[in-house]
């Protein structure tokens, strides 16, 4: 267990050493580079995140390893220490905090939803609506994504896993500007986007 945890550790400061880095570098390149190679770089490292374990390497440049177990103790004293495991107590924490930022981003998406569902309107006419048409076609979009109004967004935004909408503001643009929020959005639809998020 004790390994287990250790190596979880360490493989999550490195991979946020890593993003550090990286997020340093997209600063200093920013311009020089398409923005679709910063995205597949922070893809990498969010794969990196999601598979933790690594193959073992023979010759690796730093070694980092667990702390030495202490040494051993009489039995009565090692019942307790057991009971209280430092190592556990870290797993306990790390899980219980999981669990409240989970819940509170599950809450307040549920809540954000219940708000869009309330106030939001389809958008059937229009230069959004004509704008979203074309540009569907011309990115090789075959279903039409829905176009909703909605007065609780102050910016144009993909929502939905199984059921992706496109929510607008309610303030009016031309028909260029339009096509420029609206090509943004589609290209988000196209790459799901939303599946990474």
């Amino acid at each position: 267990m004790r390994t287990l945890i250790w190596d979880l550790l360490s493989c999550s400061l490195i991979m946020t050493a890593l993003s550090l880095v990286f997020g340093l570098l997209c600063r200093a390149l920013r311009g020089r580079y398409a923005a679709k190679w910063r995205y597949y770089g922070w893809l990498v490292l969010l794969i990196g995140y999601l598979f933790p374990f690594r193959p073992p390497v023979r010759h690796a440049l730093v070694t980092v390893s667990p702390p030495a177990p202490p040494a051993a103790l009489p039995a009565a004293s090692a019942a307790a220490s057991d009971a209280l495991d430092p190592m556990l107590l870290v797993v306990i924490a790390w899980i219980g905090g999981a669990v409240l930022v989970l819940a509170r981003t599950l809450y307040r998406h549920a809540a954000f939803c219940r708000l869009v569902r309330r106030c939001a309107v389809p958008v059937t006419g229009g230069d959004a609506f004509d704008a979203a048409r074309e540009l569907c076609g011309r990115l090789g979009i075959r279903k039409a994504v829905p176009l909703l109004r909605c007065s609780c967004v102050s910016s144009p935004m993909v929502i939905g896993l199984f059921r992706p909408r496109i929510l607008l503001p309610c303030q009016e643009y031309g028909a260029a500007e339009w096509r420029l929020i609206l090509h943004h959005e589609l290209i988000h639809y196209k790459r799901k986007d939303i599946l990474f998020k």
